[in-house]
């Protein structure tokens, strides 16, 4: 049912979007097939606010240069690992792109290589969050640095939103590298604050969930050819020889106790099963049932039962909430890294110049652009690999 509602407001949203653009188009600059409206609005906040709050800004983005640079670190070893791992290939590991794109799906099933899925609202929402706390925190640090804001606003490149925030060229020149490096840094800084934001929304919304609710059971798919297959094993886990196993913890930690040939008797919401334990493949010596994709279930407190037939409703607005601040945290982590590797233009290449021009490196900009062309070349090998 949840599924249906986020459907439909999923095409209610973007058509909504799709109004909007075509009432304000007189408004909206066409370039190609990027389509640009700039905001005063928000310009002028940007402007107001980072100036009024220049020194905490300031001193911020002090942090931002230090957090970048390892988040740079973070990339550049990523990408050195997972090259090496899918040129080499060592035993047991199976080649995998390094990165891939986030694009909307409405289909549960999604295995393209290069790919990562996410629900189309989903999607949206998370790429407002992220390219608004990315765009904004690079507008702040530079109007905390006195570079005028030239404009800001939000871009669709064709179905792709963005937001951007553009400094006055001729102003920026001319500033320090070390300026030029606190703008730089904002935009992954600003990332990062706003991962930070939502795993704490997690939290709380994890406590709230277990307020209203609590593990009832162990919820499983069967194993073809396995002695769960064969003992017809359906419903959730309660208990295993009357031990409770209402929690994906509780069965782990019981399984561990058992071993191969073992027979036990499991009770799940469907009734009692007896089934003989198989060797477990990757433990020597541990028992198998041959059940995979444990979830817990749950169900309102005793307190709550007034609440049940709202139950199903409930549990499946708490999972979307938490589905959502899940991937908000994600994207905006994987594109802070992402952002900076030492790679033009991203800000991350962009840092490593003013970083060099900064320690009076000659040939700066040639040092920075073989940088690049060598992180690129890591980073199309750590993708492109899988495929050879």
């Amino acid at each position: 049912m949840l599924t249906d509602v986020e459907t439909l407001t999923t095409i209610f949203v973007f058509s909504l979007i799709a109004i909007l653009l075509i009432k304000d188009r007189k408004k909206i600059e066409r370039q190609g097939i990027l389509f640009i409206r700039r905001s005063s609005f928000a310009k002028d906040f940007i402007e107001s606010f980072g100036k009024k709050h220049s020194g905490i800004i300031n001193k911020l983005a002090i942090i931002a240069v230090v957090i970048s640079f390892i988040l740079m670190f973070v990339g550049i070893k990523y990408l050195v690992t997972m090259a090496m791992k899918n040129i080499l290939r060592p035993v047991g590991y199976t080649p995998t792109p390094s990165v891939g794109l986030v694009l909307p799906t409405f289909s549960p099933i999604c295995k393209p290589p290069y790919v990562i899925c996410v629900p189309p609202l989903y999607w949206l929402i998370v790429i407002l969050v992220v390219v608004s706390f990315h765009e904004s925190m690079h507008g702040f640090i530079a109007a905390a640095s006195k570079i005028k804001i030239k404009s800001v606003g939000y871009a669709f490149l064709a179905i792709l939103p963005a937001a951007f925030v553009e400094p006055d060229e001729k102003k920026f020149k001319k500033v320090s590298e070390f300026t030029k490096l606190k703008v730089y840094a904002g935009g992954s800084f600003g990332n990062i604050i706003s991962a930070l934001l939502f795993f704490l929304l997690l939290i709380a919304i994890g406590k709230a969930f277990t307020i209203f609710f609590e593990p009832v059971g162990v919820a499983f798919d069967v194993i073809n050819g396995t002695p769960a297959y064969y003992a017809s094993l359906t419903g959730y886990l309660i208990s295993i020889n009357n031990a409770s196993t209402k929690t994906v913890d509780d069965f782990i930690a019981f399984m561990n106790t058992t071993k191969p040939n073992q027979t036990i008797s499991i009770l799940t919401s469907d009734g009692m099963f007896n089934l003989t334990l198989a060797e477990h493949p990757d433990k020597h010596g541990k028992g198998f049932i041959g059940i995979t994709n444990f979830r817990e279930v749950y169900s309102l407190k005793n307190d709550y039962q007034y609440l049940k037939k709202h139950e199903k409703h409930m549990i499946g607005a708490f999972s979307w909430l938490y589905g959502l601040l899940n991937w908000i945290f994600f994207i905006n982590i994987a594109v802070a890294i992402f952002n900076m590797l030492p790679v033009k233009p991203l800000d991350g290449g962009l840092m490593i110049e003013s970083l060099l021009k900064i320690l009076k490196i000659k040939n700066a900009e040639k040092i920075s652009n073989w940088i690049s062309y060598l992180v690129l070349i890591t980073l199309l090998v750590s993708v492109f690999s899988p495929i050879f």
